[in-house]
């Protein structure tokens, strides 16, 4: 990515953390930076959030024409995937986050009725430094190695306009960054970038 690539990009994601986060910092920190360049190498649209504005998201709740309802669509895959592990399991670990993005790419239409479906990456980025050891939140997903590296998978199943289930892959990655993809390879080409990013 060229510089003036970088700059159209963090333009672009300020733009959409405008639209899709309530608020969105004057200027990303240093490491929603990082995470930022990774996503927008292999995605054509990123979001950003603040970690809070997800919490105690209840969609059973929620009014399809609220505006608020409308900024949290892009995470609701998110949102559903931690929950098939826990009803306080999103809660729990996104309370441990600032800021959260997401890269979605390939979008489909679906089976008859339903959402448009895409390639997923969701990076959660943290301030503070401090690990927090997420184990016990995904007490329910198996554990595989990829690249070396812990990572817990699960699936979901099949939903209206989806007839396969979707199987979710995560990590923490150093202290600072928690990601899920939904699929295996955005995972190991994030992964790696995002690994190579933070030994710079």
């Amino acid at each position: 990515m060229t510089m003036q690539q970088s700059r159209f990009a963090v333009i672009a994601l300020v733009a959409f953390g405008a639209l899709w986060g309530h608020s969105c910092p004057a200027e990303l920190t240093p490491r929603q930076t990082r995470a930022a360049s990774v996503l927008f190498r292999q995605f054509e649209t990123v979001v950003y959030t603040k970690g809070r504005f997800l919490l105690h998201l209840d969609a059973q709740q929620t009014n399809e024409n609220d505006a608020e309802t409308n900024l949290w669509v892009p995470f609701l895959e998110l949102i559903a995937g931690l929950r098939a592990l826990g009803p306080s399991t999103a809660n729990d670990v996104l309370a441990n986050y600032d800021a959260v993005l997401l890269g979605a790419a390939e979008f489909r239409s679906p089976a008859g009725l339903g959402a448009v479906s895409s390639q997923k990456c969701y990076i959660a980025v943290t301030e503070h430094g401090s690990h927090h050891n997420l184990a016990a939140q995904f007490r329910g997903a198996q554990d595989e190695a990829i690249e070396g590296r812990e990572v817990w998978t699960w699936s979901i199943p099949p939903y209206e306009g989806h007839p396969q289930s979707t199987k979710f892959y995560a990590a923490q990655i150093s202290s600072t960054y928690f990601m899920v993809t939904n699929n295996q390879r955005d995972f190991h080409d994030a992964l790696s970038a995002l690994t190579f990013t933070e030994n710079l």
